[in-house]
């Protein structure tokens, strides 16, 4: 089914999240970007990164849907 989420998702998700934090500490270190925007990112980026770690290594091989896990 369309929408549901999958372990490839999960990934790119994952992926893209830890490229953003990544980015964004780069750039306040160099200087490019204030303290504060690099904060904003990371907190919006952090719990999405943990979140879709666990669901991407949580996920069985082969299965399209990833199962509820509760928050």
């Amino acid at each position: 089914m369309k929408g549901m989420l999958t372990k490839n998702n999960a990934l790119r998700i994952w992926v893209v999240s830890g490229l953003a934090a990544a980015g964004v500490s780069l750039a306040h270190l160099a200087g490019v970007l204030p303290l504060i925007a690099a904060e904003g990112v990371l907190v919006l980026a952090f719990p999405a990164f943990a979140v879709f770690l666990f669901l991407w290594w949580s996920a069985p091989e082969g299965v399209e849907d990833i199962p509820f896990m509760g928050y």
